[in-house]
């Protein structure tokens, strides 16, 4: 059948995302072919490894499994820019630092002189340590407005991100806090890190709490023992006072709270502080 090949602007809105782009048709009749981005590239001699997946990824390990495109026995895995060869897929990656951000990429190893391309995996993030106590947190080294590592603010359902619980500095002083200021009404909650207490020892969870808030009520402490899906109240605290009409409030005194923690000794624990935020002035402040 005849047909004629030229270069044309696509116009037609049922392609849309081709728009304004170069390409070939082929019309034949009343019937078009579209074709775009054509390539001819040398086949490599030794393919790289395709649909890579990372899984159980721990505080100090992950495995990684891939397809072999090149009926290779051995691949070489870089974890940073360090390179490791490894015999086996799936493999387990050990030796990783807790809560470390780690870039991944592999390659198929052919021959001493033959390396494939090197897949790149992309960013894989280890998860944090359980915690053995004694524990301190003073905020300090944490940036302003981000999460203090290994603390989750993420059962929060209220905006915009100073309506969370966020890093603040106050008169040359890093600390957590809730502001109220244009805050959707919602919950905003901090999770903390998994803290292993061990049977026999006496622990006790301590903190300096302010509050300058016209309309942040239902400000709470709460403890879980399986790993945040159920919460026992340890503690409301207060909340509504004197409060700063700042779009960034400042906190007022602070009061020290300590709680005896000797009942939940021989559990792992997790602590949430959770309040409700309801579009008015003010913060809470730990």
């Amino acid at each position: 059948t005849p047909f004629s090949a030229f270069f044309t602007d696509l116009l037609d809105d049922d392609l849309a995302d081709f728009r304004d782009a170069k390409h070939i048709v082929i019309a034949a009749n009343s019937n078009t072919l579209y074709f775009d981005n054509l390539n001819i590239d040398l086949v490599p001699s030794c393919p790289n490894p395709t649909e890579v997946s990372i899984t159980n990824v721990g505080a100090h390990s992950f495995d990684i499994s891939f397809t072999d495109n090149a009926n290779a026995s051995s691949w070489v895995i870089s974890i940073n820019g360090n390179k490791q060869t490894i015999t086996t897929n799936p493999v387990t990656i050990t030796g990783l630092n807790a809560s470390t951000s780690y870039n991944v990429e592999i390659a198929a190893l052919c021959s001493a002189t033959d390396t494939s391309y090197y897949t790149n995996v992309g960013t894989v993030t280890t998860a944090c340590d359980n915690i053995i106590p004694p524990y301190s947190e003073d905020f300090s080294s944490h940036t302003v407005d981000a999460v203090p590592n290994c603390w989750d603010n993420s059962l929060s359902n209220t905006t915009p991100l100073s309506a969370l619980w966020t890093i603040c500095n106050a008169s040359g002083n890093k600390m957590i806090r809730v502001n109220d200021y244009y805050a959707s009404s919602g919950q905003a909650a901090l999770t903390s890190p998994l803290f292993v207490l061990n049977a026999g020892e006496a622990y006790a969870f301590e903190f300096d709490y302010s509050y300058a808030a016209s309309d942040i009520d239902n400000v709470t402490l709460a403890i879980s023992t399986d790993n945040g899906t159920t919460w026992t109240t340890l503690a409301n605290l207060p909340s509504y006072g004197d409060y700063d009409m700042d779009s960034d409030p400042q906190p007022d005194v602070f009061t020290h709270y300590s709680y005896d923690l000797s009942t939940y000794a021989g559990n792992n624990v997790m602590f949430k502080f959770e309040c409700s935020t309801a579009y008015q002035y003010g913060g809470v402040f730990v």
